[in-house]
């Protein structure tokens, strides 16, 4: 079976939104989700979102 390197994904994502000042991409593998407070846990440390895709 075939793997996606991280730039696969994020690399298109970043050409999408580079002109987006919003928006914030990050690559990481994710630990848990804490939905009662927009939380996303990682190995790089925790980000707030308003929205996951």
């Amino acid at each position: 079976m075939d793997h996606l390197n991280d730039s696969n994904i994020s690399f298109p994502l970043r050409n999408i939104f580079q002109k987006s000042k919003n928006i914030a991409l990050r690559v990481a593998n994710v630990t848990n989700i804490k939905i009662e407070n927009n939380t996303v846990e990682t190995f790089n440390g925790n980000f707030i979102y308003d929205y996951l895709f």
